[in-house]
C-alpha cells in the first residue's frame, strides 16, 4: 500500500486513560452501599462513553509546540485563511477552488467519487505505488473534502471523498471540472438502499438505465393542493462508461456479490423523500414508495447523490461522461440490513473494478491527464 501523506494537518483524538486499582486482596461490598461513590462511578462512566462516541477512528499524530510570545503575536496578524477572489466562482491566489481545496495539476480527468472518507483512504490504496518511493498526493479541505491522486495500472486517477446529498456533488463536480483541461470521467462508488424485492443486501447495483430525483416539496405543507413530492424524468448514464463498470464488477466481485443493472432514485433527504417514516415529522410519504414503483417499476436502488452528477454531465457540454454503482446495504421490502463485517470487502473490490472501469474508458485529448504543464502535475 503507497505511504499517503497530508497536504493539510490532521487532528488527532485523544484516547481515555482508566486507571484500576488492585484490589485482589480486598472483600468485595456492593455498589449500592457507598452512594456517593456510585454516583461518581456513574457520572465517570457517562463522561468516558460521551469521549468514545465523539473520538475519531483513524490513526494520525500531531506535534504541538508552544509559540513564545513574539511568535504569537505574530501569528496574530497572519488571515487564518486565503483571501478568495471572484464572488462568482472563488479562488484563491494560488488557484485552489473554495470548498476542495485543490488546484491545477492536483486533480486529474478520471476521478473516482465515494461518499465515505475512509472508503476513499482505503481504495487509495490500490492505486499504484508512487515512483521512487515517493508519496501519494493527498489533500484535505476544511470542509472535509479528501482528495487523493495517483496513477492505476499507469493511469492518472484521482479518488474524491464526496460526501452526502446534492450540495457534495455539485462542489466535487463544478471545481474539478474547472481545473481539469479535456474532458472528464466520472465514477462513483456509493452505498443505497435496495428496492427490488429479489435483491439482497450486498448487491452491487450499476445504475445503468439511468436516474430519477425524489424531491420534498416544501410548498405542500401550507397548501393542500400541492403534492409533498415531486419525482423527475429519468436522466440517462454514459452508456459505454456503464458497460465497462458491468464486466469488470462481475469480474472483481466474483461469487461475493450479485451485480445488477436498474433504474437508481436520488432523494433530497436520507428519511422523508426515501420513504422512511417516523411519529416525531409530518412527512406525509406512507404512499411514495409505491408510487414511486409505480411510476418506475424498474427502479433498483434509493440514494441521495447518483442523478446530480448524471444531471450535471448531462449539461456539460460532452465535457463530462460519468456512471455510477452502489453496494445495497439496507433491503428497504424485507427490512434487513447488511451485517457490518462484510462491507470493507465489497468497497474494495467494487473500488478494484471501477478504478480499473476509468483506466479502460477511452476520453478526448487524453494524453496528460488533464494537464498539460508537467512541472505541475502530481501524478
Amino acid at each position: 500500500m503507497p505511504n499517503i501523506s497530508a497536504v493539510s494537518t490532521e487532528h488527532s483524538s485523544r484516547s481515555l486513560v482508566h486507571r484500576r486499582q488492585n484490589v485482589a486482596d480486598k472483600p468485595v461490598r456492593p455498589l449500592a452501599a457507598f452512594p456517593d461513590v456510585r454516583r461518581r462511578f456513574e457520572q465517570r462512566r457517562n463522561i468516558s462513553q460521551a469521549a468514545q462516541f465523539r473520538r475519531v477512528h483513524k490513526p494520525c499524530s500531531v506535534s504541538v509546540t508552544v509559540p513564545s510570545a513574539e511568535t504569537s503575536a505574530a501569528d496574530s496578524e497572519k488571515p487564518k485563511k486565503a483571501t478568495f477572489t471572484d464572488a462568482n466562482f472563488p479562488l484563491d491566489p494560488e488557484g485552489r477552488v473554495y470548498h476542495l481545496g485543490v488546484k491545477r495539476g492536483e486533480v486529474t480527468n478520471r476521478i473516482l467519487s465515494v461518499g465515505d472518507s475512509d472508503r476513499a483512504r482505503r481504495l487509495a490504496g490500490l492505486l499504484d505505488p508512487p515512483v521512487e518511493g515517493g508519496d501519494l498526493f493527498h489533500a484535505e479541505s476544511s470542509r472535509g473534502f479528501n482528495v487523493y491522486t495517483g496513477r492505476k495500472l499507469g493511469v492518472p486517477i484521482t479518488i474524491i471523498s464526496t460526501g452526502m446529498g446534492i450540495p457534495m456533488m455539485d462542489f466535487v463536480v463544478r471545481e474539478t471540472r474547472a481545473i481539469v483541461e479535456g474532458q472528464m470521467a466520472f465514477m462513483r462508488l456509493g452505498t443505497c438502499g435496495l428496492i427490488d424485492a429479489t435483491s439482497p443486501v450486498g448487491t452491487v447495483s450499476v445504475a445503468a438505465k439511468g436516474s430519477v430525483f425524489v424531491r420534498r416539496e416544501p410548498d405542500a405543507f401550507s397548501d393542500a393542493d400541492v403534492e409533498p413530492y415531486r419525482i423527475s424524468l429519468p436522466i440517462p448514464c454514459d452508456e459505454t462508461l456503464s458497460a465497462i463498470a458491468v464486466a469488470e464488477l462481475k469480474e472483481q466481485m466474483g461469487d461475493l456479490s450479485n451485480v445488477i443493472t436498474g433504474l437508481n432514485a436520488s432523494a433530497d433527504s436520507f428519511y422523508s423523500s426515501q420513504a422512511r417514516q417516523g411519529a416525531a415529522f409530518d412527512d406525509r410519504n406512507g404512499g411514495l414508495m409505491d408510487e414511486l414503483l409505480g411510476r418506475y417499476p424498474g427502479l433498483t436502488t434509493l440514494e441521495m447523490e447518483t442523478f446530480h452528477l448524471y444531471d450535471l454531465a448531462r449539461v456539460s457540454h460532452g465535457s463530462v461522461i460519468a456512471s455510477a454503482a452502489a453496494i445495497g446495504l439496507a433491503q428497504r421490502k424485507s427490512n434487513d440490513f447488511i451485517d457490518a463485517s462484510r462491507i470493507a470487502e465489497l468497497e474494495e473490490r467494487a473500488g478494484e473494478a471501477l478504478l480499473r472501469t476509468l483506466v479502460k474508458c477511452e476520453l478526448e485529448n487524453d494524453d496528460d491527464g488533464g494537464c498539460t504543464d508537467s512541472s505541475i502535475r502530481v501524478w
